[in-house]
């Protein structure tokens, strides 16, 4: 019922009802194969859970027949270093989703034909009531937050992470607080 919801909240319509779908179940590192072997039958992922012991994903055919969708999956550590390569090549996160444990991975997508590149940026923040800082600075600059990659994490020392978020920057838009 969740995953419904998160369909339809992402502007799925009645009409999209008729396109086909499917679902799958990704944990230990399953998500970038379920992934691939949806998109070559020509579906596109529209929605993933935060769930655990296994993510839940949903694919569907896209609205218009178009070119075919790839995809690469990222572990939230190495998300820093591999984020301006996967954006240069085309690829545009769309979905974060929580693993065994507390990792979070991260989908991102290139079509066929590619969409316009845009600049994306990791903000990251110690504590949730660091947060509003975070995104501030980053939208004062022409960055919208897009994609929460996984929350602060406060716990025992050496166990606490700082939240991520991907920001992407939006052209030609005035600077929002």
């Amino acid at each position: 019922a969740g995953l419904m919801v998160a369909l339809l909240a992402a502007g799925a319509s009645a009409a999209a009802a008729d396109r086909a779908l499917g679902w799958f179940r990704a944990g230990g590192g399953t998500l970038a194969r379920e992934l691939d072997n949806g998109a070559r039958r020509g579906l596109r992922l529209a929605a993933v859970s935060d769930g655990l012991p296994c993510s839940v994903g949903v694919l569907q055919a896209p609205a218009t027949s178009g070119g075919a969708a790839e995809y690469r999956v990222v572990a939230d550590r190495d998300l820093a270093g591999a984020l301006d390569g996967l954006v240069g090549q085309g690829f545009v996160p769309v979905a974060s989703t929580r693993t065994f444990g507390a990792r979070h991975e991260v989908a991102f997508e290139r079509q066929t034909p590619p969409r316009p590149v845009a600049a994306w940026r990791l903000v990251e923040f110690e504590k949730l009531e660091d947060l509003p800082a975070a995104v501030s600075t980053a939208a004062a600059e022409g960055y919208r937050a897009k994609l929460l990659v996984r929350p602060a994490f406060r716990s025992w020392p050496g166990l606490s992470e700082r939240g991520l978020l991907l920001a992407v920057k939006v052209a030609d838009a005035p600077a929002r607080e």
